[in-house]
């Protein structure tokens, strides 16, 4: 039977995790716009992040896999705080980079143990746990960009910072209750086990869909459209932190939809295709006023997008054995290409425009719905 306590508290850590990240996302590239950096500079700068997620996730996995995951939890916690932080006194390319390092291990952390914790407690409803924390995800989003958008016009951007560095606290709080501590010493040769363990036959299609979704799962929020909507559109921290905050709750809603109504996923697909591609061949050439509208249309893309990617994941380890594992290494083709997209996308923005680096976006899109349902389907 579902542990009502320990879904709720793993509830709580997914959406404050999700607000400060968000937070950041909306921060960080303003924060570093007003200090004078250029968009291929930021581009490559947060490429450091997925860098540190590579590594480091992969290793916290095979930890928590022998001494479970109430550790790694605590672990985000104090990494949120110490990269909050970091951002607050960074002056230059390498403070923010340092920042991104930081807020990698906190990610890290939090995504090494995050899926493990939800099928744990899943009992036969593993998917459903997984998308709903998905859900709850969106609603931290939701929370995180529209307060940050507020703070930074309020309270400016380092008391921002110092707002968020203390809702960490909160982290640690819920980390200490997850009840996933097995009591296990760390052993090296333990955790190197994990990785030796046999993989289902779907895992490597699996690792290859979730790294084509990589080309276009992050990089529009965290860099390129914070920065066109600074630099083309005009607008303001609040106004950024309003559109990407209602995108953020009309994906998460569009996400529970879809678990609630049962959805077949041959309409997932679609409406992926539709609401998560074709707005990006027309974002650089509306006017401002329709810009609301094509981020309405995008925020239900990426929520059924959402459902297709835990379908993937869901499928891609049912049969595991070392879960946190082989949910991190499946996820190493996605940061390889989280990696080039970001300092690549910069750059093309810069030099050929934001046109060709949306459109790229939009076809990667496509390509990743129709690989997904194939592989969920076959």
């Amino acid at each position: 039977m579902l542990n009502l306590s320990e879904r709720n508290n793993l509830g709580a850590l997914n959406l404050i995790t999700s607000a400060i990240g968000a937070a950041l996302g909306v921060l960080v590239p303003l924060y570093m716009l007003q200090k004078g950096f250029g968009i291929a500079e930021i581009g490559i700068i947060f490429a450091v992040f997925p860098l540190v997620f590579l590594v480091l996730r992969t290793i916290f996995a095979g930890i928590a896999d022998v001494i479970g995951t109430r550790r790694i939890f605590v672990l985000n916690g104090m990494s949120s705080i110490a990269s909050v932080l970091t951002y607050a006194v960074a002056n230059s390319a390498h403070m923010f980079a340092l920042g991104q390092v930081l807020d990698g291990v906190r990610a890290s952390a939090f995504w090494a143990v995050n899926r493990t914790e939800a099928y744990r407690i899943g009992n036969g409803e593993e998917r459903k746990i997984a998308t709903i924390m998905l859900g709850l995800r969106g609603v931290g989003e939701f929370i995180g960009r529209i307060g940050i958008g507020a703070a930074i016009i309020y309270l400016g951007f380092t008391n921002s910072l110092a707002a968020l560095s203390i809702l960490s606290l909160a982290l640690i709080y819920f980390a200490f209750r997850v009840k996933n501590e097995n009591g296990q010493k760390l052993d090296i040769s333990s955790v190197i086990r994990q990785f030796k363990e046999r993989k289902a036959s779907a895992f490597i299609p699996g690792a290859i869909v979730v790294g084509i979704s990589s080309l276009s799962y992050d990089a529009p929020f965290a860099l390129l459209l914070p920065v066109f909507f600074a630099q083309k559109a005009g607008m303001s921290a609040l106004e950024i932190g309003a559109m990407l905050g209602v995108f953020s709750i009309i994906s998460a809603i569009t996400t529970l939809g879809a678990v609630k109504k049962k959805i077949d996923l041959k309409w997932i697909t679609i409406g992926t295709i539709i609401g998560a591609s074709v707005p990006f061949f027309l974002i650089d050439y509306v006017d401002k006023q329709m810009l609301f509208p094509l981020i309405l249309v995008v925020a239900a893309g990426y929520g059924l997008k959402g459902n297709l990617f835990e379908a993937v994941v869901q499928k891609s380890v049912r049969e595991s054995k070392a879960v946190s594992t082989d949910i991190a290494v499946l996820h190493i083709p996605y940061r390889f290409g989280e990696i080039a997209v970001f300092a690549g996308l910069g750059i093309i923005a810069s030099q050929f425009g934001y046109a060709l680096a949306f459109a790229f976006i939009g076809v990667t899109s496509i390509i990743y719905a129709v690989a997904a349902y194939m592989f969920v389907k076959e």
